[in-house]
């Protein structure tokens, strides 16, 4: 097999063969996503570019046989022998979905549960192996471990630390909010915004930066409290039903950013968004692609799949549920960067064609 060569230079992590450069990525983006997303060991990362560079190398590899080279060379863990059985679809799933089969054994967290998958829904959900029921949060808290707490596979690690790139983050997506907006014909001065899952308040403050008010909701008393201390916000704390049953005034945006993959019913936060949407407002969500290349080179491993995500939705599931709901959909692309150090243009096309590890999708009340 052809040798690698791994190694930083000038702010980049590169591996090149024979003098020739065949992964490029930052430094900053390998360590803030890359490294930190599959939360894997920087050698043991370092040794999977390295393996599959030389194997692209040595079959000159196109298209779909470098999919199959990434998915190879990856350091997946050993299957366990836990019990499987048959998954059950989540009640709210209106549709019949006994075709339910298992995606992976197992998620990044727990070898306790699995994803399974409704071809015909082409919806996936976390279930337990040994029952086949689909999993709620019993054992999930959201409170200063799941922030701050740096466990392995769960939570943000360390939120607070990250506030200079997730504020940058949100600006981005403020604009893109706004671009959205102006393309429907909706005013952009004077918008106001409710955050679901607001956490921190990272949005919240770059909608101020520009003179939007935002209201927040978010279950975590914890996250509400720093959100208060950080950025001197206000936030409902509980559930966006709650939330809902007290609210008077609409919205002209709300957005969900990472925020519907963790419900038990998304049937229900979406009707509830509606009901808090003016007429012609606009539903922003950003959730897990269950259709991403990345899943299909990372499997289990996947950083999208944990305990804690409780839904895995399709451009198709997602969609449905939105029109279900109340909902038009009006909008759906992805985005995708974690395999961008080994194919930077087909990334670009993954996002495009909805291979992107992210959705990104809009959602519209009809004018009544």
């Amino acid at each position: 097999m052809t040798k690698a060569e791994v190694f930083l230079e000038n702010g980049h992590v590169i591996c090149s063969i024979d003098g020739i450069t065949e992964f490029r990525d930052t430094v900053k983006h390998w360590e803030d996503a890359v490294v930190r997303l599959l939360d894997r060991d920087e050698d043991e990362m370092f040794r999977f570019i390295g393996n599959a560079c030389s194997q692209l190398v040595e079959h000159n590899a196109r298209g779909a046989e470098v999919i199959q080279i990434l998915k190879n060379s990856w350091l997946n863990a050993p299957s366990s022998s836990a019990k499987f059985a048959k998954p059950k679809p989540p009640s709210w799933i209106t549709t019949v979905s006994h075709d339910a089969t298992w995606l992976t054994d197992s998620v990044r967290d727990s070898a306790e549960f699995g994803i399974a998958l409704s071809s015909l829904s082409h919806h996936a959900w976390l279930a337990h192996r040994e029952s086949g029921l689909p999993a709620g949060l019993e054992s999930v808290t959201y409170e200063s471990d799941y922030f701050e707490g740096g466990k392995t596979g769960v939570g943000y690690g360390s939120y607070a630390t990250q506030a200079e790139w997730r504020l940058e983050k949100a600006a981005r997506q403020c604009r893109e909010v706004a671009g959205i907006m102006k393309f429907f014909g909706l005013d952009t001065t004077d918008t106001r915004i409710l955050d679901v899952g607001s956490g921190y308040g990272y949005f919240r403050r770059a909608c101020a930066d520009i003179g939007w008010s935002t209201q927040g909701v978010e279950i975590s008393k914890f996250a509400c409290r720093i959100a208060s201390e950080m950025f001197d916000l206000d936030t409902f704390s509980g559930t966006l039903e709650s939330f809902s049953a007290t609210c008077v005034d609409g919205f002209d945006v709300i957005v969900m950013w990472d925020f519907i993959e963790h419900v038990e019913d998304p049937n229900a936060a979406l009707a509830a968004a509606r009901n808090l949407l003016k007429d012609g407002g606009l539903l922003f969500i950003r959730t897990p692609n269950l259709d991403a290349i990345e899943l299909e080179v990372f499997g289990s491993s996947y950083h999208s799949l944990k305990r804690e995500h409780l839904n895995l939705f399709s451009a198709l599931s997602l969609s449905r549920f939105m029109y279900n709901s109340g909902l038009n959909p009006v909008l759906t692309h992805s985005e995708s960067h974690l395999l961008s150090g080994f194919m930077r243009s087909e990334v670009c096309s993954w996002a495009t064609t909805l291979k992107g590890s992210d959705l990104i999708s809009v959602g519209r009340r009809s004018r009544e």
